[in-house]
C-alpha cells in the first residue's frame, strides 16, 4: 500500500504547477488573452442566444443574431474610438507648433541648466587649493590664472552638443515617434480583434455540443452542476457589465458635459477616453483624469488648468471609488480588496484586457469554489 503524500510536497507540487501555468499565460498573451476576451464574450452572449431559442427561435436564426449582436457592440467601441481620432486628427496642426514651441523651449532650458551647471564645476576645478605656497601677495607669475592661448576662443565657441536657436531640426521627432507607436498599437488593436471575433464565432457555435458533452459524460447531478455553474457565471458577469456600461456611460456623459462647459477642447475625446476607461474598475477613474489635464497645462491658462484637475478629479473620484464599488459589491459579493488585487494582478500579467478581465475572473473562480465541498473554505475567504 503506498504511503500517503505529505501535505508539504502537495503545496509545492501545487506551487510548481501554478508557476508554470503563470509563465506559460505570459509568454503565450498574444494568444490567451483573445481567448480569454472570447470566452468573456460568449459568456454575456451566450444567454441572449438561449433567451431567443425558448421564444421558439430557430438555432441559426438565434446563432446569427447573436453574433450580429456581438459585432454590432464591438462596430459602436470602434466607431467612438474612430470618431475621435479623427477630430484629433482635425485639429492637430492647430497644436502642432504649440507643441513644438513647447518642446524646443523645454530642450533650450535643459540646456542652459547643464552650462550653469557646467560653469560651476569649471569654476570649481580653477580655484587655486587653499594654503598654496605663495598665493598669498604673490605677484602673478606668467601666465598664472590666465587662461592658456586659444582657450578664450574655445569658450566663445557653441558646443557642439547644445542646440541652436532656432534650429527646428528634430522638433518633430516626438510627433513623429508618438505617432509610430499609435500606429504600432492599432496593428496589435487590429490583430488581437481579429483573433477575439474568431474565438468568439466558433464558441458560439460549439457551445451547445460542449454542454451537451458534459451532460452526457458526467453523471447526472455532476452535469447538471456544471451546467448551472456556466448558467450562474454567465449571469453574474452579465449584471456586473450592465452595471460597468452604466457607470462608464454617466462617467463620460458628466466629462463631456463638464469639458465643454469650462471650454476645453476636444470635449468628446475627454469623455469617450474616460467612458472606455471607466471598465477597468478604481484605475481606469485615475487614469481618466490625466490626459485631458495634460492637454490643459498645453492651453497655457492656469485658470483651465486648475479648474480641468480639480473637477475632473471630483467626478471620476465620486463616481469611480465611492459610489461604483457599493453597487459593485451588492453584485459580485467579493471582497474590495480582493477583487482590486485581482485587477492588479491581471493587468500585470496582461496588460490593459488583464486589468478589464481581473474582476470576472476572480467572479468566476469564487461561483465554482462556492458550488463544490472541497473548495467552499476557499469561497468564505474570497465572499465579502
Amino acid at each position: 500500500m503506498d504511503a500517503p503524500t505529505p501535505p508539504i510536497v502537495r503545496i509545492g507540487w501545487a506551487v510548481l504547477i501554478i508557476a508554470i501555468a503563470l509563465i506559460l499565460l505570459r509568454l503565450a498573451s498574444a494568444v490567451f488573452i483573445p481567448l480569454a476576451l472570447a470566452l468573456f464574450t460568449v459568456a454575456l452572449a451566450w444567454p441572449l442566444q438561449c433567451r431567443l431559442e425558448k421564444w421558439r427561435t430557430p438555432r441559426p436564426l438565434a446563432y446569427v443574431f447573436t453574433l450580429l449582436t456581438v459585432l454590432l457592440v464591438v462596430g459602436v467601441f470602434v466607431g467612438l474610438i474612430y470618431i475621435c481620432a479623427r477630430n484629433v486628427a482635425e485639429k492637430a496642426p492647430d497644436y502642432r507648433e504649440r507643441f513644438t514651441e513647447l518642446h524646443q523651449n523645454t530642450k533650450a532650458w535643459m540646456a542652459e541648466q547643464r552650462r550653469k551647471t557646467a560653469s560651476l564645476t569649471d569654476l570649481s576645478l580653477d580655484l587655486p587649493p587653499s594654503g598654496a605656497s605663495g598665493s598669498a601677495g604673490a605677484p602673478d607669475a606668467p601666465g598664472a590664472g590666465n587662461p592658456p592661448a586659444g582657450a578664450a576662443a574655445t569658450e566663445s565657441e557653441p558646443r557642439e552638443s547644445e542646440p541652436k536657436n532656432g534650429d527646428d531640426s528634430g522638433g518633430d521627432s516626438p510627433l513623429v515617434g508618438f505617432a509610430g507607436k499609435v500606429l504600432a498599437f492599432a496593428y496589435g488593436i487590429v490583430g488581437q480583434l481579429a483573433l477575439l471575433i474568431t474565438f468568439t464565432v466558433l464558441a458560439l457555435i460549439e457551445i451547445h455540443r460542449f454542454t451537451q458533452k458534459i451532460e452526457r459524460r458526467l453523471p447526472s447531478p455532476h452535469g447538471t452542476t456544471v451546467r448551472d455553474v456556466v448558467a450562474e457565471i454567465a449571469g453574474t458577469l452579465q449584471r456586473y457589465m450592465l452595471l460597468r456600461t452604466l457607470v462608464s456611460a454617466s462617467t463620460g456623459l458628466l466629462v463631456w458635459l463638464y469639458c465643454w462647459m469650462i471650454g476645453l477642447e476636444f470635449a468628446l475625446v475627454w469623455g469617450v477616453l474616460s467612458f472606455l476607461l471607466n471598465y477597468i474598475p478604481t484605475l481606469g477613474s485615475i487614469v481618466a483624469v490625466i490626459p485631458p489635464t495634460l492637454f490643459s497645462a498645453l492651453e497655457g491658462r492656469a485658470s483651465l488648468f486648475l479648474a480641468t484637475l480639480a473637477g475632473l478629479t471630483v467626478i471620476q473620484f465620486t463616481i469611480g471609488n465611492l459610489l461604483d464599488p457599493r453597487l459593485e459589491g451588492r453584485i459580485l459579493r467579493l471582497s474590495p480588496v480582493l477583487l482590486f488585487l485581482s485587477m492588479v494582478f491581471w493587468g500585470w500579467l496582461w496588460g490593459i484586457p488583464g486589468a478589464l478581465l481581473g474582476i470576472p475572473i476572480l467572479s468566476a473562480i469564487f461561483i465554482v469554489c462556492r458550488r463544490f465541498t472541497a473548495t467552499r473554505p476557499l469561497a468564505d475567504l474570497l465572499e465579502k
